[in-house]
């Protein structure tokens, strides 16, 4: 059962990196058409945002070694699913900070 989790998992995170890749993208073209600079931030996630499609390969590849492991602990299965849920959080925030900023309206 942890093995089919492990998959599950791997795969939900690789739905959330394609989420805050398109929205990333989508910001990035936006602000481009428009020629309007992005707030620091933005620009700095939206600068190489196809490092947001490489997120999820280290757990895709644990899943796999999980996978043909005879048997898994469940310290290794909490490891893998508390460590991937740190680091969508952190895209998740990092990404909707980015995509969110250049939506408020500053007086300069």
């Amino acid at each position: 059962m942890r093995k089919l989790s492990a998959w599950l998992l791997a795969l939900g995170a690789v739905i959330v990196c394609l989420s805050c890749w398109a929205m990333v993208h989508i910001t990035e073209t936006s602000l481009h058409d428009q020629r309007i600079p992005g707030p620091a931030i933005t620009n700095l996630v939206t600068s190489a945002g196809g490092w947001i499609l490489a997120v999820p390969v280290p757990w895709l590849i644990w899943a796999a070694k999980m996978n043909l492991s005879r048997v898994v602990k469940s310290d290794e299965f909490l490891l893998f699913s508390s460590s991937l849920l740190l680091a969508l959080a952190v895209l998740a925030c990092a990404s909707g900070i980015a995509v969110l900023l250049p939506l408020i309206p500053f007086k300069a």
